[in-house]
């Protein structure tokens, strides 16, 4: 069996006939650097966004370099990065006379190895370039860096999910790759603390690719043993909105996830989310009052909170309406995006 190493096949069929009359529209021109293109995306770019001004960069690299340019960052200064991070953070470091210092990830979470960080520290340490997955390592080391998140927004879909009132079952629904990062085996072990009369008035929805065989394998042994957790592989985003509309509940059992996703779009459906405090996510949400949160790895917690859900399944609907007014309309809206791209760019400026 020929595994490739890498592939962007499936990404590149979704577009493959605009890129194509696009590519054949600037080869006819002959201009490939700058030129109308290049400026007419740029002008319409800066109006998408509400800024006065747009410079388009040739890739990651570019823009990283740039920003470190910027920084007054260049030789004899020293950047950190994660060691398991791409070739081009490395290279914009360089590129600026700088030298990188690499810090090893953890070998289950792939992120920042914190025990390490301070042993790449020196008094030629100008910055540190970390991927967002780090962010959490970094503030659980006690650090005292100033470490910021960009919400993204996400365009309001809910006026066209239609809810789904009759279900008998209290459904919970987990979406997302079945790895070790993501914590299904969490969930399966707080199933085991809960009552076997309590357990049977819910259905637990898991949906996701395979990362993990091992987790996997826990995941699928509950669905033997309880009969009512159902396992889907990933599937489209319009069939998962389908899924939130179905369900009672998210549960986010991470052992370290930045902002999943999944957690705003199932707010955005007025969906609550039961989450560690290990999640993005848990910064924002207000105990009990627009969703519950747990200590990462707390299986019994979990289990605590599930079945109060199922105990209190009233409660946990108000909840998701006030996750989507506090949360969603609060911070991941489309315009909420919009200014927070442009606040950030006026820090910069």
């Amino acid at each position: 069996m020929n595994v490739p190493f890498s592939t962007v096949t499936f990404l590149h069929k979704e577009i493959k006939e605009e890129m194509l009359l696009c590519f054949e529209r600037i080869y006819d021109k002959g201009w490939f650097i700058q030129g109308e293109e290049c400026n007419l995306f740029e002008k319409e770019f800066a109006e998408y966004i509400g800024a006065k001004h747009c410079v388009g960069m040739g890739n990651g690299l570019d823009a990283i370099y740039l920003t470190l340019k910027a920084l007054g960052i260049g030789p004899g200064d020293e950047v950190i990065i994660p060691s398991n991070t791409f070739i081009a953070t490395a290279l914009a470091v360089t590129y600026t006379g700088a030298s990188p210092v690499l810090i090893d990830p953890d070998i289950r979470t792939y992120n920042i190895c914190a025990n390490d960080l301070e042993k790449g520290l020196s008094d030629k340490t100008k910055a540190y370039v970390p991927s967002e997955y780090c962010a959490n390592s970094l503030k659980n080391a006690g650090l005292l860096y100033n470490l910021g998140r960009l919400k993204f927004g996400i365009s309001d879909y809910a006026l066209n999910v239609e809810q789904n009132d009759n279900q008998e079952a209290v459904t919970f629904l987990m979406v997302g790759a079945i790895d070790y990062r993501k914590a299904h085996d969490v969930l399966i072990n707080a199933l085991n603390y809960i009552d076997k009369g309590v357990i049977k008035k819910a259905q637990f929805i898991i949906i996701g690719s395979v990362n993990d065989l091992e987790i996997h394998k826990v995941c699928m042994a509950a669905k033997d043993k309880y009969g009512n957790v159902f396992l889907h592989d990933s599937m489209p985003r319009e069939e998962v909105l389908h899924w939130y509309s179905k369900a009672d509940c998210l549960l986010l059992p991470s052992r370290e996830d930045p902002l999943p996703v999944v957690a705003i779009e199932a707010m955005m459906c007025s969906l609550p989310a039961v989450c560690s405090d290990q999640t993005g996510t848990a910064d924002y949400i207000t105990h009990y009052e627009n969703g519950l949160i747990f200590p990462s790895e707390d299986a019994k917690a979990l289990a605590e909170h599930i079945t109060y859900a199922i105990a209190h399944r009233d409660k946990m609907a108000q909840m998701g309406r006030k996750a989507r007014t506090d949360i969603y309309e609060k911070y991941f809206t489309m315009e909420k995006f919009r200014e927070s791209i442009l606040n950030a760019i006026d820090e910069v400026m």
